[in-house]
């Protein structure tokens, strides 16, 4: 008898420490990263791979899941590896998981960041504001795993700069604010990404690019940039004052473009030839607003626009009482100043003898039955 009980106690011993070892290792295997992959398998990823990610942030500071995740004291570790134990007998068993409590993946206060994070104060450079003064929670911000936030967190607090960003932010409303923004409170420099966009001697970007959220909103000031500037991106316009020179050239490109892009109504300074102009009717004839002086009149110009400044030609032509008369201005005129010769329409209806029609019979086209006579 006394040597069956001898078996049966090391039975028992070999299996109690076969259990212990076995549940030691199993305590000890769901502490791991590898244990959480089971059921956060992209979380696990994030840890894993290289990016941006604060789970690969953590990774590369030996921070395992557990050291955010368990409960604080000993009590809270012990609860939690009990609760993961249990997650660990679901597991083996195949049956089927309840629910995961979801205290268990709050973190209740920054205390517990503090630990490994005592210096976020001094995590600062480069910002426009100090965005941890009175935050009692990280994760108003911080969702542990993923560095970035959705625009809705940020407009929260942002609402103008992310409203400017949907409606005028070009290719940036491509982009989150992360993109950007790294870290809360962040200000990158254009040239990041951008390099020297227009040359390396225009550095200061904000001078005219006033809003990054609003990059092609450009509202300028007169006389805040220079032509020069202008000039880098707009030499054909340059090339336009040099060749056709008019009063326009002593004007600053700001004194009609106050954004970039705009085109101002040639109405704003100028009045109309007459009362049924338009501002769209000035490019009728006013094709290039850098060559106001060069004037194409379309056959559809109405006579009335240049009766503004031709009056007594029009008046002529009116009480001529010919065919003429029956004619738009820009019948014969199409553009500024032309003068066309008469055998351009009638040839020479007088014998190819008569061919200086205007100088020694018909003086006056807007008469041409005035022989001379005035």
């Amino acid at each position: 008898m006394a040597v069956i009980r001898l078996i049966i106690i090391i039975f028992m011993g070999i299996f109690l420490l076969t259990s212990l070892v076995s549940w030691q290792s199993g305590m000890h295997f769901i502490e791991k990263t590898e244990f959480c992959e089971f059921c956060h398998e992209a979380k696990y990823i994030l840890y894993n791979e290289p990016g941006d990610s604060l789970d690969y942030a953590h990774n590369t500071h030996n921070v395992s899941c557990i050291d955010c995740h368990k409960g604080s004291g000993t009590r809270g570790e012990l609860e939690f590896k009990a609760d993961i134990g249990t997650m660990l007998l679901f597991y083996v068993t195949d049956t089927a998981l309840p629910p995961e409590p979801e205290d268990h993946i709050i973190l209740e206060n920054k205390e517990r960041c503090l630990k490994c994070h005592e210096d976020y104060q001094a995590l600062v450079t480069r910002r426009v504001i100090k965005p941890h003064v009175g935050v009692e929670n990280c994760t108003t911000c911080h969702s542990g795993h993923e560095r970035g936030m959705s625009e809705d967190v940020c407009a929260e607090c942002h609402l103008t700069p992310v409203t400017n960003l949907e409606e005028f932010g070009g290719k940036h409303s491509n982009k989150g604010c992360d993109f950007c923004h790294k870290q809360h409170g962040f200000i990158p420099q254009c040239s990041d990404c951008h390099g020297s966009f227009h040359g390396g001697e225009f550095t200061e970007c904000a001078e005219c690019h006033t809003d990054a959220h609003a990059p092609n909103e450009n509202a300028f000031k007169v006389n805040d940039v220079e032509n020069d500037v202008c000039g880098a991106c707009h030499a054909d316009v340059q090339n336009k004052f040099e060749v056709s020179p008019t009063k326009h050239n002593n004007l600053d490109c700001s004194m009609c473009h106050s954004k970039h892009g705009s085109i101002p109504k040639c109405t704003n300074c100028h009045k109309t030839h007459d009362d049924t102009m338009t501002a769209d009717d000035c490019q009728t004839c006013h094709v290039s607003a850098h060559q106001p002086t060069n004037i194409f009149c379309p056959a559809s110009t109405p006579t009335s626009f240049c009766e503004g400044c031709h009056s007594e030609a029009t008046y002529k032509m009116e009480e001529s009482a010919t065919r003429h008369s029956e004619l738009p201005c820009a019948q014969c005129h199409t553009w500024h100043g032309q003068i066309p010769t008469c055998s351009s329409c009638h040839a020479t209806p007088h014998g190819p003898a008569y061919t200086d029609c205007g100088e020694n019979c018909h003086i006056l086209a807007h008469n041409v039955w005035d022989m001379g006579n005035g």
